[in-house]
């Protein structure tokens, strides 16, 4: 979403798990065009695919880092 906005010209920011402390190549794309905050690592999922359908197993264990301080102390620093 934050990409297409940028696409659009429209200025955009996006707060989010990226990378700690520098964000994973999968978002570097978008460093030229949006600003990007990295609260923590990102997420990841495994997905094991069949004829019928696919089961997916969600790693979400870096969203226990974002909280309310934690999101404070990354955009104090920008500003």
């Amino acid at each position: 979403m934050a990409n297409a906005l940028a696409s659009l010209d429209v200025p955009t920011t996006y707060i989010g798990n990226l990378g700690s402390p520098d964000s994973n190549p999968v978002f570097r794309v978008m460093e030229e065009r949006i600003e990007l905050i990295s609260l923590a690592e990102p997420c990841h999922t495994d997905a094991v695919e069949f004829h019928d359908g696919k089961i997916m197993v969600g790693k979400m264990a870096p969203v226990e880092e974002v909280n309310w301080d934690r999101l404070m102390e990354a955009v104090d620093c920008r500003a």
